[in-house]
């Protein structure tokens, strides 16, 4: 387990076989980030967590407008149930009426992003492309692929070898698909939603803006700790002011 990786330790949902990131909190927890970035204006605060040097994740409730966050990926997960408040946010990602395409697990191996990115890059077996129908001759699943004759072939055509890398891809590592998302996203109301609570927000100090790019070499365990205290000050001191200016008097 590689704890000063910044991306956090990979692991795969048992339910849709999405890849995921698993980073301790500040509290010695155990969190399951899903890897897509979530515009603000979807995530409610308290659900709002940002990765900060050495991999940590940090949930601090707050961030600038038009920054993106990472979410839990329980709470988007297409096959699951209990989306609430993010529940816009999961139908704009994915639908759970999506197929799950029958693709192999993910290798107990792959820890890091370049070890998935050389996983996905690897020739798939003859026994694994046929997770996947053969959209040449229309085989089934698990079958092999026919000839002209009807008969069949002991190698697999090589648009099934393309569908089955295709389908490794959208599983493990899905993106809408940018005119999708940005027409479901007028449909949520994100454009039209209050921003209010994000009109006036108290801007990070650089080092601590910084340190959420900074490789994690570069930030030793006392800068990350006075940093975490630091965005949660803020986060606290905004919410204080919001529920300040929410008592006055029109």
């Amino acid at each position: 387990m590689q704890q000063d990786d910044p991306g956090g330790m990979l692991g795969q949902c048992a339910g849709c076989q999405m890849v995921v990131s698993r980073h301790l909190t500040d509290e010695d927890d155990v969190v399951e980030l899903d890897r897509r970035p979530a515009p603000i204006g979807m995530v409610p605060a308290g659900q709002r967590w940002h990765v900060v040097g050495g991999g940590t994740a940090v949930n601090v409730g707050w961030a600038e407008p038009g920054e993106t966050v990472l979410v839990e990926h329980r709470h988007v997960c297409r096959t699951g149930t209990n989306s609430g408040e993010l529940a816009a946010l999961r139908s704009l990602w994915s639908s759970p009426a999506d197929p799950i395409e029958a693709v192999l697990p993910l290798p107990f191996h792959v820890e890091t992003d370049e070890q998935l990115q050389e996983e996905l890059r690897r020739q798939p077996t003859r026994e694994q492309a046929r997770g996947v129908g053969c959209p040449r001759c229309h085989a089934d699943l698990g079958h092999p692929c026919n000839d002209p004759r009807g008969q069949a072939r002991a190698a697999n055509h090589k648009e099934r070898t393309t569908a089955y890398r295709r389908a490794r891809w959208t599983t493990w590592c899905p993106q809408p698909s940018p005119t999708a998302s940005m027409s479901r996203l007028h449909e949520a109301g994100w454009e039209s939603a209050p921003q209010a609570p994000e009109a006036a927000p108290t801007r990070l100090p650089p080092h601590v803006r910084d340190l959420k790019l900074a490789p994690a070499a570069r930030a030793d365990p006392q800068t990350v700790q006075a940093s975490i205290a630091e965005l949660r000050r803020l986060a606290r001191a905004g919410a204080a002011q919001r529920w300040s200016g929410s008592r006055e008097e029109p």
